[in-house]
């Protein structure tokens, strides 16, 4: 016979995550540095769940000299037009940013005299995959 629990814990918060992934913990800290209290919820390890963790740590980055609406086209191409555009945008006018801030948290990516190495990713014309450097998506985590 299982007893019920009587207990409970009650946590104040001002932001609560749900989710231990890439995304998660990329908005826990986001949060943190907001200046908000941030309780994180994971049904398993945080950094270790999720596609995250198991991918190849390559970002896509919208860089400086490439063109948002190209990025945007490509992107929506690939999905059949069954995308938000607007949410596409506005994640690669995010990229690069996001980008120095991988590099600022200690992840280098591969560059060369000409700057950031890239590939083409895949089924794109013009978006740029950016590759850490002896790193791998569980070592970004």
């Amino acid at each position: 016979m299982i007893e019920s629990l009587s207990t409970w814990e009650k946590i104040k918060t001002d932001v609560l995550i749900v989710g231990g992934g890439f995304g998660g913990l990329w908005a826990s800290i986001k949060a943190v540095d907001s200046g908000c209290k941030v309780t994180l919820v994971e049904k398993s390890f945080a950094g270790k769940c999720g596609h995250s963790y198991f991918a190849g740590g390559a970002s896509q980055v919208l860089l400086p000299e490439d063109e948002i609406d190209d990025y945007v086209y490509d992107i929506t191409l690939g999905n059949e037009w069954i995308v938000d555009q607007n949410m596409i945008r506005a994640v690669f006018e995010g990229s690069y940013q996001r980008l120095k801030d991988y590099e600022a948290f200690g992840i280098n990516f591969q560059k060369d005299k000409n700057g950031y190495v890239w590939t083409k990713a895949r089924g794109t014309q013009n978006v740029k995959n950016i590759w850490p450097q002896h790193a791998t998506g569980a070592t970004m985590l």
